[in-house]
């Protein structure tokens, strides 16, 4: 069942009431980013190349108590494409998290309410790859959880988490609306100071809903066109041990490994006078399951002036393509302080996006991609409230159905503020 943002936002608040000795705080922030790129919506044959300003005010604020605390941020992403004004959009982002201790046992509540653009989230392990329009999409999610001390050594987690995504209708877009609702379990165990272990277990249900209406052009002829309607519900158990392990003070390694395990029942059907070959003319139902790998893993290591982060997971993901994706992401970043003033850093990112389970024909529609990164920056600390960082990215997105590649360069200038305030509020 959709829930509202006033549900959410009042389901959070409502749980600061248990302490009466607050400290609150506010810290705002203030950016302005000039960004210039080649291949903006990731074409094989870009049309043209855009320049687009980004004004972004920020807060982080909150409070802390002697039991709980209750931490939030807003942001708000003013997009500004010159001379391709239609693209302009206002992003606005709003998290909230709130904890409670007791003498054995925590809960911990976060909820998140946002409204995005699809040009800057469609390569996302959530997305479909196709930056070719500009669309809200907006995101409602609440994860509580609790846990239980019931040894020194040994803890029990329970939570849920609920996803809704939706987005605004386009005449010839299917851009997916969907829900994923999440029941999951930990039991962790800490072996010694350094060494700590964890076994869980999950249960998602992923569902589309009825998706359809939406009209396109067989072989792009504006002689064919026809319509498309879909729709899908999975339900995923997955299993998977872990363990983390601190080296030193500067060193911590962590990794996961477990099964998953996909029943997935999907309607298809299209319509338009004609057979569009790989999609039925009349609804057509069938089942699939699908077992799989999951895995996490991770290496952190921090020097005197600068660290170095090393990770690589494979998991499956609810998506707007109205499939599940099976993600296969290794990402690698480092930063260094050249002096006082000066830093530089570079990150990189290699994902893998596969359909485990599709709900339309993959002649027609067909999401497997890969996605390569590589982005390097240097900062300048003007004062201790203004920097300028300036960054380069190239972006390369294969897709192994079609052979083809789409390539981007960009250039990225960016103004931050965070002026030195007493961030306290009595």
């Amino acid at each position: 069942m959709k829930f509202k943002k006033e549900f959410l936002i009042t389901t959070l608040l409502s749980l600061t009431s248990t302490s009466h000795a607050f400290d609150w705080f506010v810290d705002p922030h203030f950016t302005v980013t000039e960004r210039y790129t080649d291949n903006l919506r990731l074409l094989v044959k870009p049309t043209r190349d855009n320049l687009i300003t980004t004004l972004t005010p920020s807060m982080h604020f909150g409070y802390l108590a002697d039991n709980n605390e209750l931490k939030g941020s807003f942001l708000w992403n003013q997009y500004l494409y010159h001379g391709e004004s239609t693209l302009d959009f206002s992003e606005k982002i709003v998290n909230l998290n709130h904890a409670f201790t007791a003498d054995r046992w925590r809960t911990n509540v976060t909820g998140r309410y946002a409204i995005e653009s699809t040009i800057t989230t469609q390569t996302d392990v959530n997305s479909g790859g196709f930056v070719v329009a500009q669309l809200p999409r907006t995101t409602e999610n609440i994860a509580p959880d609790i846990t239980y001390q019931l040894t020194e050594k040994n803890s029990l987690q329970f939570g849920a988490s609920y996803l809704d995504v939706s987005f605004d209708k386009h005449p010839n877009l299917a851009f997916t609306n969907y829900t994923n609702s999440q029941l999951f379990s930990t039991l962790n165990h800490t072996y010694t100071e350094q060494l700590s272990f964890n076994l869980t277990g999950s249960y998602s249900l992923y569902d589309t809903g009825t998706n359809g209406g939406v009209t396109f052009l067989y072989n792009n002829n504006p002689l064919l066109p026809y319509q498309e309607n879909y729709k899908q519900n999975s339900a995923t158990t997955t299993i998977q041990v872990g363990s983390q392990y601190l080296f030193d003070e500067q060193t911590t390694f962590s990794a996961t490994a477990g099964l998953r395990d996909t029943n997935s029942h999907t309607a298809y059907q299209c319509s338009g006078g004609f057979l569009v070959p790989g999609c039925p003319s009349v609804s057509t139902q069938y089942s699939s399951t699908t077992n799989g790998k999951i895995f996490s893993a991770a290496l952190k290591r921090s020097f005197e002036r600068g660290n170095i982060n090393l990770s690589a997971n494979q998991q499956l993901n609810p998506a707007s393509t109205g499939s599940q994706q099976q993600s296969t992401v290794l990402n690698a970043s480092g930063n260094y302080e050249i002096s006082d003033r000066w830093s530089m850093g570079i990150s990189g990112m290699y994902q893998i996006v596969d359909v485990i389970t599709p709900s339309r024909s993959p002649a027609l529609f067909n999401f497997n991609r890969h996605l390569t990164t590589i982005s390097p920056n240097v900062q300048w600390k003007w004062t201790h409230e203004v920097s300028l960082l300036l960054s380069y990215t190239y972006t390369d997105q294969y897709f192994p159905s079609s052979n083809v590649s789409a390539k981007s360069d960009s250039i990225q200038l960016q103004f931050n503020y965070q002026p030195l305030i007493n961030r306290q509020v009595k």
